[in-house]
């Protein structure tokens, strides 16, 4: 539970860099490698690709992916007894699982229909939390 913790706060940290500089067309190569030479976030921005800066903003775990032979279902299952307590939004499975928003969407619905797990807000606000943890107050 806290390696995925510690591997999301990582990827976060990494995901937020890179956002960034793509939020700085402006930002010459020179600012840049003052940047990369020395200060704060020089060890992670010496680590980020060209590739990273162009493509889309993916972020992917083994911890959360989809394992062979394994269901969406269980794979997301796996993911809210992985991080307890926490309660999540489809956003989170499409940042982080790579799921189409309307699959994520799909998934969890069915899942808090059959009582997997408890649905709380609306629209936007919509999040999940597993049934037992609901009913235990965890949550």
């Amino acid at each position: 539970m806290v390696d995925t913790a510690v591997v999301l706060a990582e990827q976060a940290r990494r995901a937020a860099l890179i956002q960034a500089v793509r939020g700085r067309p402006g930002l010459t190569i020179e600012q840049l490698q003052a940047l990369i030479a020395k200060g704060t976030y020089a060890q992670e921005l010496q680590e980020i690709t060209v590739s990273e800066l162009l493509r889309p903003h993916s972020i992917h775990s083994s911890a959360l992916e989809v394992k062979s032979g394994e269901s969406l279902e269980a794979a997301i299952l796996r993911v809210f007894h992985q991080l307890p307590d926490r309660q999540l939004a489809s956003g989170f499975f499409c940042r982080y699982m790579g799921l189409e928003r309307w699959t994520a969407q799909k998934v969890l619905a069915e899942m808090a229909d059959r009582g997997l797990l408890v649905r709380s807000g609306k629209t936007s606000g919509t999040r999940y939390v597993l049934a037992n943890q609901a009913t235990t107050g965890r949550a």
